[in-house]
């Protein structure tokens, strides 16, 4: 579900039926708190069908998209430089990945 969200925000719009059919929930009961506080924020605004990103959320739109993540998933290190083609490279933890 948190996959849907973050994949979504960088779509710029989160359709909010094809989330019910996928998962049989809605997205204001997962995610309900988070997305009043974007609203909140100026970061996007949710409409009956969709959870749209406004100007100002398109500007942060890496903060939108983490603010779904779970704990787990904002604690990893992401890969800076990384060689996709060997699949290794330093992280900005400086974690060597492989």
């Amino acid at each position: 579900m948190a996959r849907y969200m973050v994949l979504g925000t960088n779509a710029l719009v989160i359709p909010k039926q094809p989330f019910a059919d996928r998962y049989g929930t809605t997205i204001d009961q997962q995610f309900g708190e988070t997305v009043d506080r974007l609203v909140e924020l100026g970061l996007v605004e949710n409409t009956p069908v969709s959870i749209d990103l406004t100007l100002r959320g398109k500007l942060y739109l890496a903060n939108v998209g983490k603010s779904f993540a779970s704990d787990m998933s904002r604690m990893k290190p992401h890969p800076a430089g990384v060689d996709l083609q060997r699949g290794e490279g330093l992280s900005l933890s400086g974690i060597v990945s492989r």
